[in-house]
């Protein structure tokens, strides 16, 4: 399956709203954190998502667009099993 624009989540205001009001589940290698999207919001088919590597936590640039890269891969073999109209943040 492909990760289209369209499958990204990408203003500020929807990654805040992510973070305020959605849930939270703590891995080693990363931080998940997903909300459902409200009705009439935005009415992309499917889920959409978001992936975050800072310096401090990951390190140098080949490293964090490694773990971005990784966390995409991972969001593109498994978004049928997450249900339509979920936004995510997965912070590496």
């Amino acid at each position: 399956m492909t990760f289209p624009p369209a499958r990204r989540l990408t203003r500020a205001s929807e990654i805040k709203a992510v973070r305020e009001q959605g849930r939270r589940l703590e891995c080693r290698a990363f931080t998940l954190w997903w909300r459902r999207r409200p009705e009439g919001v935005t009415p992309v088919p499917g889920s959409r998502v978001c992936v975050i590597a800072s310096t401090a936590s990951v390190g140098h640039a080949v490293r964090r667009n490694r773990a971005k890269r990784r966390l995409r891969e991972v969001f593109r073999h498994q978004q049928t099993v997450v249900p339509a109209g979920c936004d995510l943040l997965m912070i590496a």
